[in-house]
C-alpha cells in the first residue's frame, strides 16, 4: 500500500511510461509531423524576411498547433503581431513563450519592448480621449476607450473605475463590453458587482451563452452553487460543448462522474414499491408520474443518491414547477443534512480513534455523496499512511472510487487490480476496472475482456451499456457505440448520463469526420508542396464540400487555382471573399492575379488598398510600383520608389528599388538621347507562286526597321520581284520607306511609300497603310490599304507587261470565344485602273466568313463561305461575277513556347454554279533559332474553279526575323 501514499510519484511514473510507449509506437508518425512542422517554420521565416507577416502568421499557427510546447513558435508569432501593430495579440503570445521557457532572456526582452511600445501608445490614447472628454463630457464612447486602455495597461482598479463611468452613461452597452468588464472584475475580485451586471445582461440577451457562463463562474466564487448550476445549464442549452460552461457545471455540481446506477441489486421474492416503480420505468421511461412516486419511496428509505439522480432526470423539464421545486428543495436539503449528520457523528469517533475503519468508511462515503472528494481523500491518505497493508475490500473500493472522481485514474487502477487479485470474480470490480480503462483511455483489451464477462451476466445494466458504448467510441467504432447506447436508451432514455453520452457520441463522430477531412486537406497540401497543383484541387474540393466554411482554406483553394493557371476560378474565389469583407492578404493575391492577366489598372486598385492597410510593408509597395510600370504610369511608379527611400532599407532592398528605377524609361529629350535606337530589326524574306496557266511569281529582299522610341519606328525595304509567263517575263525593283506607330501594346499603325522600277518602263508608286488592334488569343481586327502595280496584285500571266495600277481596301478580323469557338473573316474591295478606255476602272468585292470549334485538343473543324463579284469580267485577270463557294475546313495547331509553332490547314469546298470541288492545303511553321532570331516558312497548294475550268496553284514563302538590338 506504500504506493498509494505517494500518488505524485505514481503519477510521474505512469506519465513517463505512457510517454515512452507513445514515443516508440508513434516514432514514424512524429518524425513525419516534425518534418512538416519544420517546413511550416522555415516558410514562415522566409515570409517574415520579406515582410509578409500575414502569411507568416498563418504558417506559425499551424506550427504551434503541431508543436505546442516549443516556445520559439510563440516568440515568432509575437514578432509578427508586433510588426503588424497588433500589440494585444503580441503581448498574449510572447507570454506563452515565456511561460514555456522562463529563463530565456530574449523572450523577456521582446516582451519588455512590445509592452513598452504598446503602453506608450495606450498612454497617448488615454490623453487624447481625456481631451475629448474635456471638450464633450457627454459622449460615453470616450470613457469606454479610456477603460479599455487601462485594461491593457493592467491597471485594473482604474479600468474598473472608467468602466463604471461608461456604464452609468450608456444603458445600451453591448454584451462584449460586459465580458471585458468581467475580466477586469475578476482581477479586482469584485465578484458581487460582476454578478449584478451579469444578471441584468442575461435578461437583455438571454441567448448569449458567454454571459450565462460568466454568471455561473461569478456565482461559484460567491458560493451560490445552485445559481451557478442553472447559469451553466442555460449556457450549454444555447452552446453545447462550450468547454468553459462544461467545466463550470461539473464544478458547480461538485462531481465529475456518476458511479452507479439503480436496479443492480437482485430483487427479493416480495416486490417492494421501489422495485415495482423501477420495473414500470424500464417499460415506460417517459412516465414522469411514476418517477415522482419512485423518488418519494427512495426518500422514505433514505436512498438519497438514487432519489437525487432521479430528480436530475426530471430537472430540465420540471424546474420552476411547484411539485418539482418543493421536492428538489426537500431532497437536496434533507440529503445535505443527512450526510452532514452522519459525517459529524463518524468524525467524533475518528477523533477518538483515527484508525477506526468503520467510522472512516462512513465519513469518506458521505463526503463522496456530497462531492467533497478532497476532504475524503485527505482522510484516506492519512489512514493508508498508517495502515499501508490494509486489505479491507470495501475500504479499498471506496478509496479507488474517490481517486477516480479526483481523476487519479492510474492509482485507482492499481488499487482495483489488487482487489481483483483478492476477488477475481467480483462483477463490481470487473466493471469498475473497465470503466477506469475507458476514462483513462488505456488498456482497452483488458477493459473489453471484463466488459464481455459482465455483459453476459448483466445485459440490461445501464453502467455496463454506457461503458461499452464509451469503449467502442474511444476505438472509433461509432456504429457499435450507438448500438450499445440505443440499448441503454431502452432502459432509461432521459437519464442524464444517457443524454450526455449521446451528445458525446455525436460530437466524437463530428470530430472524427473533421479529422478525416483534415487528413484529406493535408494530402492536398502535400501535393501543393510538390508543385502538383491540379492534382491537389480535388482534395481541397472534398474538404470544402463537407467542412464548415473557412475563409482561410477558401483563399488557399483560390491560390492553388492561381498556381495551376485556372485564373478565372481563382478570380471568382477572391471576388467572393472580398465581397464578404476586406482582407489584405486576399486583396494582395487578387492584385497579383490581375497583374498576371495583364490587367495592371485592376492590380493597382488592389495594391493601393493593401499598401494603405500596411504602409510600412516594403514588398507590397514594390508590387504597386510594378503595376504602375506595367500600366505605363511611370510618374506614379517614381513616386512610390521615392516613398521607399524614406524607409530603413537593407542592401538587398536598395538593390530592388534601383532595379525598378531602371525599368522606368526616361522622358522628353533624355528619352530620345538615351534610348536611340530603341530597337533594330532585319527581316529578309522570299516568296513564290506558280499555276497551271504558266504564270510565275517570285520575289526576295529585306526590310530593316529602326526604333526611334518605344512607340515610334522607321523602316526601309528593298525587294526584287519577277513576273513571268510562257511568252514574257519582267523584273521589278521596289524600294519603300515606312513609318510605324505603337499607340499601346495592343494598337499599332503603319504606312509606307516608294517606287517600283522596271527596265524600259516609267517608274510607278507603291503605297500601303494599316492599323491593327490585337489581344493575343482573344481578338484581333486590321484594316489595310495597298496600291501597286496591277500584275503584283492580280497574279495573271497577261499582266506581265502591263502598266496599269491596282489597289485594295481590306478589313480582316478574328475572335476566339472562351468555349473554344473561333470566328474569322475578311471583306476586300479592289479597284483596277485599266488602260483600256472601253471599260475603264474595274471594281470588285471579295468576302469570306469562317466559323469553327476546337473538337479535339489542338484540332479545329468548321465551315467557310466565300463570295466574289466584279463590275465586269476582264480577259486579262480573274474577275468573276457572282462567284460563291462553300467549304468544310480543318486545322491542326500546336505551339511550344520558345521553341516552335506549327499549323496544318486544309479545306474542301463546293461551287454550286459549276458543281466543282475545291481543295486546298497549307502548312506553316515558325522555329525560334535563338531568343531574338526566328524563321517562318509556308508551303501550300490548291485546286479551284476559274471560268468553269480547273485551276491549280502552288505557293510558298520563307521569312527570317532577326531582332539585332
Amino acid at each position: 500500500m506504500g504506493r498509494f501514499n505517494g500518488r505524485r510519484k505514481g503519477h510521474l511514473y505512469i506519465i513517463f511510461m505512457i510517454s515512452a510507449l507513445l514515443f516508440f509506437a508513434q516514432g514514424k508518425g512524429l518524425k513525419a509531423q516534425d518534418t512538416e512542422a519544420d517546413q511550416y517554420r522555415k516558410a514562415a521565416l522566409e515570409y517574415m524576411n520579406t515582410g509578409t507577416y500575414g502569411e507568416a502568421i498563418t504558417l506559425l499557427n499551424k506550427y504551434t498547433g503541431m508543436r505546442p510546447r516549443d516556445p520559439e513558435g510563440y516568440n515568432l508569432l509575437a514578432l509578427c503581431y508586433e510588426r503588424r501593430s497588433e500589440f494585444e495579440k503580441a503581448i498574449v503570445t510572447i507570454r506563452k513563450a515565456i511561460k514555456l521557457d522562463t529563463d530565456n532572456t530574449t523572450y523577456r526582452e521582446n516582451h519588455e519592448r512590445i509592452r513598452k511600445t504598446f503602453h506608450d501608445i495606450l498612454y497617448k490614447q488615454i490623453e487624447g480621449y481625456q481631451r475629448e472628454i474635456a471638450i464633450d463630457p457627454s459622449n460615453p464612447f470616450n470613457y469606454l476607450e479610456v477603460g479599455k486602455s487601462y485594461r491593457w495597461l493592467e491597471e485594473w482598479a482604474l479600468a474598473e473605475s472608467w468602466y463604471d463611468k461608461y456604464l452609468a452613461m450608456d444603458d445600451k452597452a453591448a454584451p462584449d463590453e460586459i465580458i471585458r468588464l468581467c475580466i477586469i472584475l475578476t482581477e479586482t475580485k469584485n465578484f458581487t458587482k460582476g454578478e449584478r451586471w451579469l444578471k441584468i445582461y442575461v435578461e437583455r440577451y438571454p441567448d448569449d451563452w458567454r454571459l450565462w457562463s460568466r454568471l455561473g463562474w461569478f456565482s461559484i466564487w460567491l458560493g451560490k452553487y445552485k445559481q451557478a448550476e442553472k447559469a451553466f445549464e442555460q449556457a450549454l442549452s444555447y452552446k453545447p460543448y462550450f468547454k468553459e460552461a462544461e467545466e463550470g457545471l461539473d464544478h458547480a455540481r461538485r462531481k465529475a462522474y456518476v458511479f452507479e446506477y439503480y436496479g443492480d441489486e437482485p430483487r427479493p421474492q416480495k416486490e417492494y414499491a421501489i422495485d415495482k416503480y423501477y420495473r414500470m420505468l424500464r417499460k415506460n421511461p417517459g412516465n414522469d408520474d411514476i418517477r415522482f412516486k419512485l423518488i418519494d419511496e427512495l426518500v422514505k428509505e433514505k436512498r438519497l443518491e438514487e432519489a437525487y439522480q432521479q430528480l436530475q432526470a426530471l430537472k430540465k423539464k420540471y424546474e420552476g414547477k411547484k411539485r418539482f421545486d418543493e421536492l428538489w428543495e426537500y431532497v437536496t436539503s434533507f440529503r445535505e443534512k443527512y450526510y452532514r449528520e452522519k459525517i459529524e457523528s463518524a468524525t467524533a469517533k475518528l477523533d477518538e480513534n483515527p484508525l477506526d475503519r468503520d467510522a472512516l468508511k462512513v465519513v469518506a462515503q458521505n463526503y463522496e455523496y456530497l462531492g467533497e472528494y478532497d476532504a475524503a481523500l485527505e482522510l484516506l491518505d492519512n489512514y493508508f499512511a498508517e495502515v499501508p497493508d490494509e486489505t479491507d475490500k470495501s475500504l479499498l473500493y471506496l478509496y479507488a472510487r474517490l481517486l477516480a472522481w479526483y481523476k487519479d485514474f492510474g492509482t485507482a487502477i492499481d488499487i482495483v487490480d489488487r482487489l481483483l487479485e483478492i476477488d477475481p470474480n467480483s462483477i463490481d470490480y470487473q466493471l469498475f476496472r473497465a470503466q477506469l480503462s475507458v476514462w483513462d483511455t488505456r488498456d482497452f483489451d483488458i477493459a473489453r475482456g471484463y466488459l464481455e464477462n459482465v455483459y453476459k451476466k448483466k445485459p440490461n445494466n445501464l453502467s455496463v451499456l454506457l461503458t461499452y458504448s464509451s469503449l467502442e467510441m474511444n476505438e472509433k467504432n461509432y456504429e457499435e457505440a450507438q448500438r450499445y447506447l440505443d440499448l441503454a436508451k431502452q432502459i432509461d432514455p432521459i437519464n442524464t448520463d444517457v443524454v450526455k453520452q449521446q451528445s458525446n457520441l455525436e460530437f466524437r463522430r463530428a470530430r472524427a469526420e473533421d479529422e478525416r477531412l483534415f487528413e484529406v486537406l493535408q494530402e492536398g497540401r502535400l501535393l501543393v508542396q510538390d508543385g502538383k497543383y491540379s492534382e491537389a484541387l480535388p482534395f481541397y474540393e472534398e474538404y470544402l464540400d463537407n467542412a464548415e466554411p473557412n475563409n482561410l482554406i477558401i483563399k488557399e483553394y483560390g491560390d492553388i487555382h492561381f498556381r495551376a493557371g485556372n485564373y478565372e476560378q481563382a478570380l471568382s474565389i477572391y471576388n467572393s471573399l472580398l465581397a464578404e469583407e476586406f482582407n489584405s492578404e486576399v486583396a494582395l493575391q487578387r492584385g497579383q492575379l490581375y497583374f498576371t492577366l495583364e490587367k495592371p489598372e485592376e492590380a493597382i486598385t488592389d495594391y493601393k488598398r493593401v499598401v494603405q492597410d500596411d504602409p510600412e510593408n516594403f514588398k507590397n509597395r514594390l508590387y504597386l510600383t510594378d503595376a504602375y510600370v506595367k500600366a505605363k504610369k511611370y510618374g506614379y511608379a517614381e513616386d512610390q520608389l521615392d516613398t521607399l527611400d524614406n524607409l530603413d532599407l537593407d542592401s538587398a532592398q536598395v538593390a530592388e528599388v534601383e532595379l525598378r528605377r531602371s525599368w522606368i524609361p526616361p522622358s522628353g529629350l533624355e528619352a530620345v538621347l538615351t534610348q536611340f535606337p530603341s530597337s533594330v530589326r532585319l527581316g529578309p524574306s522570299g516568296a513564290f507562286y506558280t499555276d497551271d496557266l504558266g504564270f510565275l511569281f517570285y520575289n526576295y529582299g529585306s526590310v530593316m526597321e529602326l526604333g526611334l522610341t518605344s512607340w515610334l519606328s522607321l523602316g526601309v525595304s528593298l525587294y526584287r520581284t519577277h513576273l513571268g509567263s510562257d511568252s514574257d517575263s519582267r523584273d521589278f525593283t521596289t524600294f519603300k520607306g515606312q513609318l510605324f506607330i505603337r499607340f499601346t501594346p495592343e494598337l499599332i499603325a503603319g504606312a509606307g511609300t516608294g517606287n517600283i522600277n522596271s527596265l524600259g518602263y516609267a517608274a510607278q508608286t507603291e503605297t500601303d497603310a494599316f492599323i491593327r488592334f490585337e489581344r493575343k488569343k482573344k481578338f484581333s481586327i486590321q484594316g489595310t490599304w495597298f496600291s501597286s502595280h496591277g500584275g503584283m496584285l492580280l497574279y495573271s500571266p497577261y499582266l506581265v507587261n502591263s502598266t496599269f495600277k491596282a489597289e485594295y481596301y481590306r478589313l480582316h478580323g478574328e475572335y476566339l470565344h472562351p468555349k473554344k469557338i473561333k470566328v474569322s473573316g475578311y471583306f476586300q474591295y479592289l479597284k483596277i485602273f485599266e488602260n483600256d478606255a472601253t471599260y475603264g476602272t474595274n471594281e470588285g468585292n471579295q468576302f469570306q466568313l469562317r466559323i469553327g470549334r476546337e473538337f479535339l485538343d489542338e484540332i479545329w473543324f468548321g465551315y467557310e463561305y466565300y463570295y466574289s463579284n466584279f463590275r465586269f469580267d476582264s480577259d486579262l485577270y480573274y474577275s468573276p461575277i457572282g462567284f460563291e463557294a462553300h467549304h468544310l475546313w480543318g486545322e491542326y495547331v500546336t505551339e511550344v513556347e520558345k521553341e516552335y509553332k506549327f499549323s496544318l490547314f486544309g479545306k474542301i469546298g463546293y461551287v454550286p454554279e459549276s458543281s466543282f470541288i475545291i481543295k486546298e492545303v497549307l502548312a506553316q511553321g515558325t522555329y525560334f533559332i535563338l531568343p531574338r532570331l526566328s524563321a517562318t516558312a509556308s508551303l501550300g497548294a490548291g485546286s479551284t474553279s476559274r471560268d468553269d475550268t480547273s485551276y491549280n496553284s502552288v505557293s510558298g514563302s520563307l521569312t527570317i526575323s532577326w531582332m539585332v538590338y
